[in-house]
């Protein structure tokens, strides 16, 4: 599975290779039709996925909860109509607010209490005749009751039979029943409104309309529990029979309410005509949002009809109406991201022609929106945003000034994506800005941490200031500031874990990559060592020169040193032809022909690339492994061919592949190379003699147009040769003569 990856991320790294730092190998038409395609589709990209709304509506749609910036007045009337499940759920709240309408019918409540008070008068009727006479047994009496009140049980009678006082029962059933049982009236059984359990009872007794409870509704069960309660509450202050009241009174109960259902339906279809389908309307000249204040949920839903119906109107009237907000919003960020590629062109060529290090920055770029886009998504506040994450990685793998300048850029379009935001974009250049100089000269990992410290102070200083500059009520200060605080610990983590990704991808030598690749027990490194011992020396003498002059002229020390290291590597599999390598043997280049031995010679600059590009060596140290010769002529080689009778014609076979050097680094070894390797044949090397060499070999170096292509100055040679030969005065310093040690025996 690692293999796979290596290959995959080898194969992209080709695919982005497109050799626009070398001009003469390149179609200079193709290059910038390529530089033009990728801002346009950068372009198109943001445009496209990061709006916070309709590409096509003619206003900003702010969030919920969002601060407006500035007071919409409704210009036209704006009807926000609900939605079908909206109006769904209304009518089902409408019906469930309609009551249940009960009809009491008195006339079963009068004849119930008729009935009960007739029974209990033939009850006494018949006690007094079983008094007066002594024949007159229960079941007569049974039998007489009975059948004429067929409903009551033999239990019922026989309470009745056994009773003493049946004009005090009937008084309190009578009273009982009207006050606590049919005071409301009776439903024969409640399971007929589970349907409408919650409602409110409409009760309709004659002209007028009683509300009831839903709890308190009766059933004929419930009615005859109550009843039940009601003697036990009586009897705890009254001696009574409850036995003989509830078992005469239960009798007596019968069902007097009746669905009124064609009333119902009646008041469910007006409470249904009565819900409209407008949800919410602006006429002209309506505040809709206030700036200052938080956007509400209804305030966003009118901005968006708002925005519908001009959408609407304009497609009526012309397409190119319709679309202008698209073409607007593109438009702009094209403005912005023209104002990146004018800079690139302008100041920084070198990244403006390399189509890697291009790429590389547009997805910086957009790293940086896409993390932005999931804090604005999810609503995290402001000063948590990691908004340095950019300008952090571009003064990393380019330099200071691009970080800086980043961070102006990454401000603008921020704040031109998210509602025109000043705070944002005063928020993005000052917290990039400063972690961009804070990051200046970082060659160590860990020290990505110290810029916690600036992005905290600046991140609670803008909390503070912005805060009360919005509203000296502002009251979310310990909210801003613990934000700042966590974006400040979250954003050089962020950029830690993403520098890897970048600098293996697309090649970056950062001085923390270079620190690492000039540990000597590096592995191309240690195979050097041990099987072109020569050339290692050689390698560890020229990155000690190439040092020196790069410190002297201000170009990068550390990648001119480590870039002398790797520079020879192509060496290391035919060691035994490089003369540095031969000691004590015989030269393998006396049994083979003057082509063949500058095809071997040459050789070693491809097979040093190879096994860079195996061993995912950042391009600027490969650059050196195919530049530091240039095309120089081997003419050692070249000048035998010609005595062994070869025609002038066959030059070119005797020139390395190239490049000429095209940075300064790269040219500065190219003369430590040289100048190194000639040194060893001086025979006196005093100081007036290696000043002399060095400047030989920088001067046949120069008329060979080996330079051209660099940008080193006249000055900075001078510069390149003193560094030179102070260097190789020390390495080639000279020791006094140690005497030779006296023996002799003791006296």
């Amino acid at each position: 599975m690692f293999s796979l990856l290596i290959r995959t991320r080898r194969a992209i790294k080709r695919a982005l290779k497109i050799r626009t730092r070398r001009n003469r190998h390149g179609n200079r038409r193709r290059e910038k039709l390529f530089r033009v395609a990728l801002f346009a589709m950068a372009i198109l990209t943001v445009a496209i996925f990061y709006p916070q709304g309709d590409l096509l509506s003619p206003i900003p749609i702010p969030l919920v909860g969002e601060i407006a910036h500035e007071d919409f007045i409704a210009p036209i009337v704006i009807t926000l109509r609900k939605t079908e499940s909206e109006l769904a759920e209304e009518r089902r709240l409408a019906i469930n607010a309609t009551p249940i309408v009960m009809d009491y019918d008195s006339s079963i409540v009068d004849s119930a209490s008729k009935s009960l008070e007739r029974f209990l008068a033939r009850a006494r009727l018949l006690n007094d005749s079983l008094a007066d006479d002594s024949s007159y047994d229960f079941g007569d009496y049974a039998v007489a009751l009975s059948s004429e009140f067929p409903f009551m049980s033999s239990g019922s009678l026989k309470e009745t039979f056994q009773a003493d006082s049946l004009e005090i029962v009937n008084e309190r059933l009578q009273k009982i029943l009207s006050a606590n049982i049919y005071f409301s009236g009776i439903l024969s059984s409640l399971e007929q409104l589970k349907d409408r359990a919650g409602r409110t009872i409409v009760v309709r007794i004659g002209g007028r309309e009683t509300l009831l409870p839903f709890s308190q509704a009766l059933d004929l069960n419930l009615a005859r529990s109550r009843l039940l309660s009601v003697l036990n509450s009586v009897a705890r202050d009254t001696a009574i029979n409850v036995e003989l009241h509830y078992e005469v009174g239960r009798h007596f109960i019968f069902p007097n309410l009746k669905l009124a259902i064609d009333e119902m339906k009646r008041r469910e279809v007006l409470e249904l005509s009565q819900i409209s389908e407008i949800k919410e309307q602006a006429e002209i000249g309506d505040l809709i949002i206030r700036a200052g204040q938080p956007v509400t949920p209804s305030q966003v839903d009118l901005l968006r009809r708002y925005a519908e119906i001009s959408k609407n109107l304009a497609k009526q009237e012309s397409l190119l109406k319709a679309y202008l907000p698209l073409v607007s919003h593109i438009g702009l960020i094209a403005v912005i991201f023209g104002l990146l590629y004018l800079y690139l062109k302008v100041f920084r060529e070198d990244v403006f022609r390399s189509s890697p290090k291009l790429f590389a920055a547009l997805m910086i770029v957009g790293l940086q929106l896409l993390v932005i886009y999931i804090a604005v998504r999810y609503e995290l506040n402001m000063f948590a945003y990691p908004v340095a994450l950019a300008p952090i990685m571009f003064a990393i793998l380019f330099d200071i000034r691009l970080g800086v300048v980043s961070s102006l850029f990454i401000g603008l379009l921020l704040g031109a994506l998210n509602q025109f935001d000043f705070s944002l974009t005063l928020f993005a250049v000052c917290a990039g800005s400063l972690s961009a100089y804070s990051v200046a000269g970082v060659r160590q990992r860990k020290q990505l941490f110290r810029t916690m410290l600036y992005l905290g102070a600046v991140g609670v200083s803008l909390a503070l200031a912005l805060g009360y500059l919005a509203s000296i009520e502002h009251t979310g200060y310990s909210d801003d500031m613990l934000a700042a605080l966590l974006g400040a610990f979250i954003t050089p983590i962020a950029a830690a874990g993403a520098l890897p990704f970048f600098e293996s991808l697309f090649g970056f030598a950062t001085d923390i990559t270079l620190l690492e690749l000039s540990d000597l027990n590096r592995p191309l490194l240690k195979r050097l060592a041990l099987e072109a011992p020569g050339t290692f020396h050689h390698s560890i003498v020229v990155g000690s020169l190439a040092e020196a002059a790069a410190k002297e002229i201000g170009a990068n020390s550390l990648l001119a040193r480590v870039g002398a290291y790797y520079h020879d590597i192509g060496k290391m599999e035919i060691a035994e032809y490089f003369i540095e390598n031969q000691v004590g043997l015989k030269s393998k280049h006396d049994s083979i022909t003057p082509t063949m031995s500058a095809i071997i010679l040459a050789s070693h600059v491809k097979r040093g690339r190879q096994m860079a590009e195996n061993a995912d060596l950042p391009d600027e140290v490969m650059n050196f492994i195919e530049e530091h010769h240039g095309t120089m002529i081997m003419s050692f080689f070249y000048n035998r061919a010609l005595e062994q009778g070869a025609s002038e014609d066959i030059e070119p076979e005797f020139r390395y592949p190239g490049p000429t050097p095209q940075t300064k680094e790269a040219a500065i070894l190219m003369l430590a190379d040289g100048v190194e390797a000639a040194s060893r044949t001086l025979e006196d090397p005093k100081p007036a003699r290696i000043v002399t060499l060095a400047q030989s070999i920088i001067d046949s170096r120069y008329h060979a147009g080996q330079l051209e292509e660099c940008d080193l100055t006249l000055s900075d040679l001078g510069k390149i040769r003193d560094a030179f030969a102070q260097i190789l005065t020390g390495v080639f310093h000279q020791r006094v003569p140690y005497p030779s040690l006296k023996t002799g025996k003791s006296k």
